[in-house]
């Protein structure tokens, strides 16, 4: 077998290969060649190593290669698995002879380059190369060449070497003969360890089969038995001479069941499968019955022929009895415990896992793949803290048993209070390995004691909220949240008991509130209408429903207790808001501050969060706004038309409008909404003597159900003492405003005559001197010149009349527009061209006008009056230029929408001396500037700024300022390009 393998390995077929080439050639074409001399080589190393094989196949392989190829030292080394990075040599000649095999440490030598790699040469010098090579360098070795070694998987398992003290005349050849043998002896490496572990597992199995406990056996495939262990003679009392060859196995089945249990074993050999854990019983020699447990393998031939079957059968009698006996054992336990109605557990303690359960302890089949605490609680970790002590942790810590208290969920899944028994078990080191741990409801007991004990807490916490709500009353803020903070106390988990109170859309709660799965809530009435609702939450996981019954009832004893106290102090309150309001009038600096404070006395009665109040006025059916606290919109005023509020007005009585409603008004062509629509809107008439004077009104944006007629009856209620009220006030700031402005009048017509004798004596003056001065003595360039002058003075003189009579028509509204269509660039042109002019003669050369036109809308065409707008430029104009000692003023113009309304905005800036910002509102007025100080420092009357802001107003436009001192002003005027909107005047 040896031969055959070797005769086909590669050395044998490269030999041949060689052997071929020969025969093609004739000897002295290869004598003198490399190719010859390996041939001839490798023939020699061949027929001195055929015949060996082994350990003196190795010892003749190094031999042969070192007189071959003459070299020093040769050897063949293997990998020693046991120790990292060493060689350990199989064969090892030095000079023709066989020494002792040495470990030859792979670090820093030539063959750790080598190894697992590829062939190594070093010519010349290689002591020099690897200095720390210590065999190198003992036996002054020169030359080295190197192949690696791979097993079948093509792993490395070690090297060939051949080491020369002279430098190697025919490298090439020795590489070649090497690389040609390091298959064979890689072949033969792997052989030599084949043959140890055949060896070792044979001696292995009979050692095995002698000793061990299990019958070892195989049968024909008729069941004949061919081979038997002689542990067949202690478990059946019979020699394997008596069996062998002579007895089937099926013989010593006990009867009467030998023919079912023969069928069994005959259907699995026709299934040529193994089996396992086959519990059978056979007779003993004695007539004795013998338990097996039986373990086989089919024995089928490469042709797929069933052989037999061979096994082992492993006697199990003993562990049958204890079994029977553990049985009897663990039924007599098992009703003893299933007696008991109380959960029993038998727990490890390692992991918690239940090891044992009685019928009450069981909550499901698989109890005992489950946990104490997933059994006991429905949790996923232990138990602890104080609430829930863990039992089992007391007992590992002291060692003894100890009874804690807890709340268990039975099978139903309902909770239940329970005394926990817990007692250790010891394993044999002393340390504690299981507890055993039973329950005991405690649930009638507790309720007695609880239902007592909650009554209390229940009552305490009804008083308590009665003090909190007397104590409170005034300050509802303070009252609902002292309440929020009362009601968890008459729950049985107060700590993690959340409470929240939302009264007419404000939320109060418990710091630790929070919206779970687990919560309870009852509403809250003022009357018929659900003003709020109170909540209490359960602040822990939980898998069923933490809440009673009795809590339930008691929220909503809470909410109606709530629900009385909120009705009777909304009466109180609607007495004190009417008083309150009664006494406003008295302490109101003015109308506006007298609705806010109206307004702040009905929040305490209605949702006030968008109001208002209009004022009507008949002569142009206009309502003013002195008040709004309203969200969407902020209307100063607002036509009357068909507005809702107008609607009120006429109707004189109160309305409560939905979104439905108002669908149905505008319709009927009753309404026109103005504004953003509001889901619930609420109006009441301010009637004084029969007639409206205004209206007082509400709206909800978000919910239709916001007011009812409730809501509607308070409001009338508490109308009649507003309608005094703001009647009483608007007559008071009427008559203050009368009284201010007359005192202003007076005032203004003072400093308007000091400001007009300065304005008309300046160009008067100069009419008079220039004209004065002309005589037939003087220059005709002076003539011309004071001409000039005098003409300018006319002018300014014309100018100043003209804007004094202006004012008249706009006071005395006898003034009319001329509305036509124009262009805005050619008017800003034509405004320029009179400017520069009256620049030049006015010698404002430190000022630059720019001109900003938009460039997308140069070619904007107005239809207004040309006039007019040309007035209100000039005079803003005028006015910059004026008040801008040097620097810019800009002109410019662009299309905006203002109040979703397209408008031509134009906008005059400078860089001139700036308006403060309380005197922003005044120089619109008649015979106004910022400072009449200023009327001398930089001349004028008052009036251009006053007729700008009327003429606009006439136009239906709007002018507007922003300016900082020191910085400059801006003005705006706004001319709207809508035909509608530009002919209402």
């Amino acid at each position: 077998m040896l031969i055959i393998y070797y005769i086909h390995s590669p050395t044998y077929s490269y030999f041949k290969q060689f052997q071929h080439t020969m025969k093609i050639r004739t000897q002295s074409e290869l004598i003198n060649t490399d190719l010859y001399k390996i041939a001839d080589t490798v023939r020699m190393v061949f027929e001195n190593t055929a015949s060996e094989y082994g350990q003196e196949y190795f010892k003749q392989m190094v031999l042969q290669l070192a007189n071959s190829l003459g070299a020093d030292y040769a050897f063949i080394g293997e990998l020693d698995k046991d120790k990292i990075n060493t060689i350990d040599t199989l064969a090892l000649s030095e000079k023709g002879k066989i020494i002792e095999n040495i470990s030859y440490q792979l670090k820093n030598t030539p063959c750790e380059n080598v190894v697992g790699k590829s062939p190594c040469f070093y010519p010349i010098d290689v002591v020099k190369q690897f200095p720390q090579d210590e065999f190198l360098k003992i036996n002054s070795i020169e030359s080295y060449i190197g192949i690696p070694l791979f097993n079948s998987k093509n792993e490395a398992i070690g090297l060939i070497v051949c080491m020369f003290l002279q430098a190697v005349k025919s490298p090439i050849l020795v590489q070649d003969v090497i690389q040609i043998f390091s298959s064979r002896v890689s072949s033969e490496i792997e052989r030599v360890h084949l043959e140890s572990k055949l060896r070792r597992s044979e001696n292995r199995f009979r050692h095995i089969a002698e000793n061990t406990a299990a019958w070892i056996w195989e049968i024909d495939p008729q069941g004949k038995y061919i081979y038997t262990s002689k542990k067949v003679n202690e478990i059946l009392g019979y020699h394997p001479s008596e069996l062998i060859g002579k007895r089937y196995f099926y013989e010593s089945y006990p009867e009467p069941n030998i023919e079912a249990y023969k069928k069994t074993i005959f259907s699995l050999f026709n299934k040529r499968k193994a089996f396992t854990d086959f519990e059978n019983q056979k007779l003993h020699k004695n007539g004795e019955i013998v338990w097996f447990r039986t373990f086989g393998v089919p024995i089928i031939n490469p042709e797929g022929e069933l052989l037999g079957y061979r096994g082992t059968s492993i006697n199990i009698s003993e562990q049958k009895k204890h079994e029977q006996e553990i049985q009897k054992q663990n039924e007599f336990l098992t009703t003893v415990l299933n007696s008991l109605s109380y959960p029993f557990h038998v727990i490890n303690v390692k992991d918690y896992s239940v090891s044992l359960s009685n019928h009450a302890g069981a909550i499901s089949n698989n109890t005992q793949k489950s946990t104490c605490y997933k059994l006991s609680h429905k949790l996923e970790t232990p138990c602890c803290g104080t609430e829930h002590p863990c039992p089992l942790k007391i007992v590992m810590d002291t060692k003894k048993s100890c009874i804690v208290e807890h709340i268990h969920t039975n099978k139903e899944g309902v909770k239940y209070p329970c005394e926990v028994h817990c007692h250790p078990i010891f394993d044999k080191q002393g340390n504690v390995s299981q507890v055993i741990e039973y329950s005991i409801d405690r649930t009638e007991r507790e309720q007695s004691k609880w239902t007592i004990t909650q009554r209390v807490k229940e009552l305490q916490c009804i008083h308590q909220l009665t003090q909190a709500l007397e104590k409170h009353k005034n300050h509802p803020d303070d009252n609902c949240n002292k309440v929020v903070d009362v009601i968890p106390s008459g729950f049985q988990y107060p700590e993690i008991t959340g409470c929240s109170i939302i009264f007419y859309g404000i939320e109060y709660k418990t710091d630790n509130y929070c919206n779970g799965p687990w919560m309870l809530e009852s509403p809250l009435h003022n009357g018929k209408k659900l003003v709020g609702k109170v909540q209490v939450c359960f602040n822990q996981e939980s898998d069923t429903n933490p809440f009673l019954k009795e809590e339930n009832d008691l929220l909503k004893t809470i909410g109606q207790h709530l629900s009385s106290f909120i009705e009777q102090q909304h009466y109180e309150n609607l007495q004190n808001v009417i008083y309150k309001i009664s006494e406003a009038a008295n302490i109101s600096e003015n109308l506006h501050d007298l609705i806010g404070i109206i307004h702040l006395h009905l929040k305490s009665l209605i949702d006030t969060s968008n109001f208002y109040m209009a004022l009507y006025h008949e002569q142009n059916d206009y309502f003013t706004v002195p008040y709004s606290a309203d969200k969407k919109i902020n209307f100063r005023s607002f036509p009357a038309g068909k507005s809702l509020t107008k609607y009120v007005l006429l109707q004189q009585c109160s309305k409560l409008v939905t979104s439905k409603i108002l669908n149905q008004l505008e319709d009927n062509g009753e309404v026109i909404s103005v504004g953003e629509r509001s889901k619930a809107w609420l109006g009441v008439p301010l009637l004084i003597k029969g007639k409206a004077i205004g209206v007082i009104s509400i709206q909800n944006y978000l919910d239709v159900e916001a007011y009812d007629l409730k809501d509607l009856d308070i409001l009338e209620f508490v109308s009649n003492q507003i309608s005094i009220s703001v009647q009483r006030k608007k007559v008071e700031d009427d008559l203050k405003k009368a009284l201010l402005k007359a005192q202003e009048s007076d005032r203004l017509k003072t400093a308007f005559l000091s400001a007009m004798s300065h304005e008309l004596r300046t160009p008067l003056n100069a009419i008079i001197g220039f004209s004065g001065l002309i005589n037939e003595e003087l220059k005709k360039e002076e003539t011309i010149e004071f001409a000039q002058l005098i003409n300018q003075s006319g002018n300014d003189l014309l100018g100043i009349i003209n804007n004094i009579l202006d004012v008249t028509q706009l006071e005395g509204r006898n003034i009319t527009t001329n509305i036509t269509q124009f262009q805005a660039h050619d008017l800003c042109l034509n405004l320029l061209d009179k400017l520069h002019s009256e620049q030049y003669q006015n010698n404002y050369k430190k000022i630059i006008i720019n001109f900003k036109p938009s460039l997308t809308d140069q070619d904007i065409s107005i239809l207004s009056d040309q006039d007019k707008l040309f007035k209100i430029l000039y005079n803003l104009l005028s006015n910059a230029i004026k008040f801008t000692p040097e620097g810019e003023v800009a002109l410019g113009y662009l299309i905006e929408n203002r109040e979703n309304m397209p408008y031509v905005k134009f906008f005059i800036k400078d860089s001139g001396i700036g308006i403060s910002h309380d005197k922003q509102n005044i120089i619109f007025n008649l015979f106004r500037q910022e400072d009449d100080s200023q009327a001398r420092k930089f001349g004028g009357t008052g009036v251009g700024l006053s007729l700008a802001k009327k003429y606009t107003e006439l136009l239906n436009g709007h002018i507007e300022v922003e300016s900082e001192v020191n910085k400059g002003s801006e003005f705006t005027v706004w001319i709207p390009l809508e035909p509608d909107l530009i002919l209402s005047n």
